[in-house]
């Protein structure tokens, strides 16, 4: 008996022929793994992911751009350029040191809301504009 195989049948004759039903020499063609086409399958291969990590941390910086970027605690050692002993070590100077003042006592508050309107002056107008750019020079009293 021949079989003409296809890509939709070819899983159920693979399982056919695993659970002993079918015997290779029943089949016209090889079973494959190819396409339908019978063209290769493009296989992705396992890069490293240091690239992928710095995207997303360039994509969290983009979204929070008032995030500080964070201080280098590593540096590189030149003689690993030059073939060398390769790698990074930590030096204990290079972490950041936060220094947080003291405010108690302090009548003004640490956060101001970024809504909070500007108290000082009035709003901005055509004819307040005017006034500050143009009257002076033209001698036009407000």
């Amino acid at each position: 008996m021949q079989f003409c195989l296809e890509a939709n049948v070819q899983p159920m004759l693979s399982k056919l022929a695993a659970m002993g039903l079918l015997l290779k020499s029943q089949c016209s063609c090889r079973i494959s793994t190819t396409v339908m086409l019978h063209k290769k399958m493009k296989f992705s291969y396992q890069q490293g992911h240091a690239w992928i990590t710095a995207v997303r941390k360039h994509q969290r910086r983009a979204d929070n751009p008032w995030v500080p970027r964070e201080m280098p605690d590593r540096v590189a050692i030149a003689a690993a350029t030059r073939g060398g002993p390769s790698g990074s070590r930590a030096f204990s100077e290079a972490r950041p040191e936060l220094v947080v003042p003291d405010l108690t006592g302090f009548q003004l508050k640490p956060y101001v809301d970024w809504a909070a309107k500007y108290g000082g002056e009035p709003e901005l107008t055509a004819e307040r504009l005017f006034e500050l750019t143009y009257a002076k020079s033209a001698g036009v009293d407000s």
